[in-house]
């Protein structure tokens, strides 16, 4: 995952550094690449509780920020030699046994 800034790619821990230091950047970025993200996962989310596969009353956005973190902390935090897939993996399990319905 990355962004640009005037052509340069930029890894996510230099974008969160951009993101503290320039708001405007900031809300272009939440604008631009953050919330259509969002929007798409929440609408997955619904869906799976329209199905009965997450709790009725699950927090969708509370879900949502529980994933970004772990991915976010993953990549600029954690040096591991496990790879992120299986990381994620891990984390989405976790989440998933926390909000499901069994």
């Amino acid at each position: 995952m990355s962004g640009q800034l005037r052509g340069q790619k930029l890894r996510p821990h230099q974008i969160l550094l951009v993101l503290n230091l320039a708001r405007q950047f900031a809300q272009v970025y939440w604008k631009k690449y953050t919330k259509p993200r969002r929007d798409a996962f929440a609408q997955v989310m619904e869906r799976a509780k329209s199905r009965g596969e997450i709790q009725a009353d699950a927090d969708i956005d509370l879900i949502i920020d529980l994933v970004s973190g772990s991915l976010y902390y993953a990549l600029v935090f954690k040096p591991t030699p496990e790879p992120l897939a299986s990381y994620m993996r891990q984390s989405m399990e976790l989440i998933i046994k926390g909000v499901g319905t069994d």
